[in-house]
């Protein structure tokens, strides 16, 4: 006997052994009986339960070691956890017939695999074996209820399932067609998941646990779908994501705080899937994640009699969106109806409707969606004077004049569905450029205005395919003092997308 193996020539020994083995089989046999009422349940959790139970020894491919002495029998799949086609075949047997189900261990010259007699009274053949993925998840029923065609001629391994002499004599013969399942043999089991439960919670955190059913797309390769719902109405998702594994996490969220969560199975292969198993958590108490990064190097411009334009920086990487507000004093405690906006650019945005000669109150925050919540920054409040600009501003200078932006194009590497990139020529003595978006091709109605400290691009976001959007582009220098314009260049974009 090699070493580190056990050996059970001893009487107590093996008593001991055949105890526990048998325990461990009756808790199996209860566990599907309890899952299942048909034949074809009891097949299939029995299936899955084994492959779930064990993984293939494949040591037994490498001789001359070979596998492990007890590979070859009952004892390596219901206690060891590793086997090969013999063990799966003989645990299998052992379960249906425990359960008054006819079944037999069926041998080739290489293989062994099991046959059944199902409800309509024909013989199928079910590799336990081949079902194995020993991966997730650990079985794709392919081979459960065969028929002839599992040693067609067709089938590149029919060898493995075509019966050695003598053994083929009491053998019974097989089913032409595969066995096709019907309502009826699906009682107790479905697809819809088992079991949901909070496996782990905190004040911004949720884990939530699940048992697999036993479904007929349980058969093949899937996974699961976690979401969140807006409100308990549970019709519409605010976040999703798609999960392996029959556990998940959201995070992060917000403490003290209701959340309808749901998870589902879905099945690629057959465009299927299930129902929502939903649970309602509430997390713990305690304090809310917080950005703390800030907005910074915030300036706001006089644009015109009505207008002025803010800008800042973030800091932190791209994926930071901001929020702005206006409002009604100084002590920046009460925000204005319809507060707070999205502004008119990532780091820019453009006031409205000011006076001028009044001072103005605002504020500006970063957000990041991170998993289930948008986290948010500390608002950065100031205030703001609009006062009126020199109309000299906007007359070039007397020295020399600033060229117009030319060529302006679409940058095709940087477009999506949603966003495109237009870029221009630099201008020589350029020392920034700005840039107005209108609604329509006549330029009618206020203008979103974008400054453009440097570089010759510019990002659109939230694009709609088919949609045509107007821009107006000119050249701006600092010469001594005196802001000097180029003349404006206008430049129509339809969006075509690309996925």
């Amino acid at each position: 006997m090699p070493p580190n193996v056990p050996s059970y020539g001893n009487g107590e020994k093996r008593a001991k052994i055949t105890n526990q083995l048998f325990d461990k089989l009756d808790d199996w046999i209860a566990d599907v009986n309890s899952r299942a009422s048909t034949t074809y349940e009891k097949e299939l959790i029995a299936n899955n339960l084994l492959c779930e139970q064990n993984i293939y020894e494949r040591q037994y491919e490498n001789p001359p070691r070979g596998g492990l002495p007890y590979d070859q029998s009952l004892y390596s799949v219901v206690l060891l956890g590793k086997t090969v086609c013999a063990g799966y075949a003989l645990g299998f047997c052992a379960m249906m017939n425990a359960m008054n189900i006819d079944t037999t261990v069926a041998l080739s010259r290489t293989h062994a695999w099991n046959v059944v007699r199902v409800d309509d009274g024909n013989h199928y053949a079910v590799d336990v074996c081949w079902n194995d993925t020993d991966s997730t998840p650990a079985y794709v029923n392919d081979y459960l209820n065969i028929g002839e065609g599992i040693m067609s001629e067709t089938n590149s391994r029919r060898e493995s399932h075509t019966y050695e002499k003598p053994y083929d004599a009491w053998i019974p013969a097989i089913a032409k067609e595969n066995y096709n399942p019907e309502e009826d043999d699906f009682r107790q089991t479905s697809d819809r998941l088992r079991n949901l439960r909070i496996q782990e919670s905190s004040s911004t955190s949720v884990t939530l646990a699940w048992d697999e059913a036993a479904g007929p797309h349980m058969n093949h390769s899937h996974r699961f779908e976690a979401a969140v719902f807006t409100d308990t109405s549970r019709s519409e998702i605010l976040y999703s994501k798609k999960a392996s594994e029959t556990s998940f996490t959201f995070e992060p969220l917000n403490p003290n705080t209701s959340y309808e969560f749901g998870i589902r199975l879905y099945c690629n292969r057959d465009d299927y899937t299930t129902g929502w198993t939903c649970l309602t958590v509430t997390t713990a108490d305690g304090e809310p994640k917080k950005l703390t990064a800030l907005p910074g190097n915030i300036e706001t411009v006089y644009q015109n009699t009505t207008q002025a334009q803010s800008s800042w920086s973030s800091g932190i990487r791209s994926t930071t969106t901001s929020e702005v507000c206006q409002y009604t004093d100084s002590t920046c405690t009460q925000m204005k109806a319809g507060y707070p906006q999205t502004p008119s650019s990532d780091r820019g945005h453009n006031w409205t409707g000011l006076e001028e000669g009044k001072t103005y109150y605002f504020g500006i925050r970063l957000s990041r969606k991170i998993g289930v919540e948008r986290i948010y920054s500390d608002w950065v409040n100031f205030s703001y004077t609009h006062e009126s600009a020199s109309s000299e501003e906007e007359v070039p200078s007397e020295g020399e004049a600033l060229a117009a932006p030319t060529n302006i194009r679409p940058m095709s590497l940087y477009t999506t569905k949603t966003y495109a990139m237009i870029a221009w020529d630099k201008v020589s003595g350029a020392t920034g450029y700005e840039v107005n978006i209108y609604e329509d091709a006549e330029h009618s109605g206020e203008p979103q205005i974008v400054q453009l400290p440097t570089g010759n691009t510019f990002s659109l976001h939230s694009l709609e395919v088919g949609t045509t959007y107007y821009l107006s582009i000119r050249a701006v220098k600092d010469d001594a003092g005196q802001t000097v314009y180029s003349e404006w260049v206008d430049y129509s974009y339809r969006h075509i997308g690309h996925s």
